[in-house]
């Protein structure tokens, strides 16, 4: 089977999931022929699918197998982890059976957990503990340095020149103020975010999205 898949498992709440955007994004750069693909719950697969443009599966099509027994994980799961050439892990750290389970699975992916809990001394940004964590990864910890440095000097690119958030998407107020908090979005220029016409949820941008349709959301 041809290795195409690169997988993100999330499990996290909403603000951190937010903040793993940087290595989605940092992965679909480093490996522009594979499918990037986030595994964790339906909302957060909905928005990484509309954000980032990558693709989402959710987690409760049977994945808590790889915790008990991974015979009984299902066929569908079974076949995105064979297809893998990369696994990142939000979910399982070291010495962790997940590990094991998924390693069985597919014995020729590069599998990467991702613990970003900081230690209580521990007084950077969290998306520096992102990049402790990928320290002996050199080619994605630069990838995702490269993504940071670009959300710090103009937000996040937007795709065609447009964005589209989902209407009635419950949470993306909260949203708004968690990557405005987190820095996960640069200071709105005067312009930023005017409605398109025709859609109040989608923004024009020039050369890149910026927070200006998140104030407005998060007013």
């Amino acid at each position: 089977m041809l290795a195409r898949n690169v997988l993100i498992f999330h499990a996290g709440a909403l603000g951190d999931f937010v903040l793993s955007w940087p290595l989605g994004l940092a992965l679909g750069r480093l490996h522009p022929q594979s499918r990037v693909i986030y595994v964790t719950q339906r909302h957060k697969g909905d928005l990484a699918e509309r954000v980032l443009r990558l693709e989402a599966m959710d987690v409760e099509l049977g994945w808590h197998h790889l915790f008990g027994d991974p015979e009984d994980l299902p066929e569908i799961c079974r076949r995105k982890l064979q297809g893998a050439h990369a696994i990142y892990t939000f979910v399982a750290g070291s010495g962790d059976r997940w590990l094991d389970a998924v390693g069985a699975i597919a014995p020729e992916a590069r599998i990467v957990p991702v613990d970003v809990l900081p230690p209580h001394d521990f007084t950077s940004h969290a998306s520096q503990r992102l990049l402790d964590r990928l320290a002996e990864h050199a080619a994605t910890r630069a990838a995702v340095g490269q993504i940071l440095a670009s959300i710090a000097a103009g937000g996040i690119g937007a795709h065609a020149g447009r964005l589209e958030w989902p209407g009635d998407h419950p949470s993306r107020r909260r949203i708004a103020r968690k990557m405005l908090a987190n820095r996960i979005l640069s200071a709105p220029s005067p312009d930023a975010g005017r409605p398109s016409a025709g859609n109040a949820n989608s923004f024009s941008a020039r050369s890149s999205w910026n927070a200006g349709p998140l104030i407005s959301f998060a007013a």
